[in-house]
């Protein structure tokens, strides 16, 4: 979940509930410090989602790590900026 956030659907509810229904492999990443560490709080419960702090502008996983990559309003609020 490329900039997951803390508020609103579909994200970060859709983590969860993607989750929750057996797809326990999730990578969130945002790039601020403080969503991850409230999200990484509000999900305790839940072991094997990923919280980390990282640019979308620069993500450092190589080519094939993911099946899929999925982002609410990322890419939009990137083309809005300079």
């Amino acid at each position: 979940m490329i900039g997951c956030g803390n508020a609103g659907i579909p994200s970060p509810e859709i983590s969860e509930k993607m989750y929750d229904d057996g797809y326990i492999h999730i990578h969130n990443i945002d790039i601020s410090p403080v969503v991850i560490n409230q999200m990484k709080t509000r999900n305790i419960k839940r072991p094997n989602m990923v919280y980390q702090i990282m640019d979308a502008r620069e993500m450092e996983y190589t080519t094939g790590t993911f099946d899929l990559a999925r982002d609410k309003s990322t890419i939009d609020a990137l083309l809005c900026g300079e």
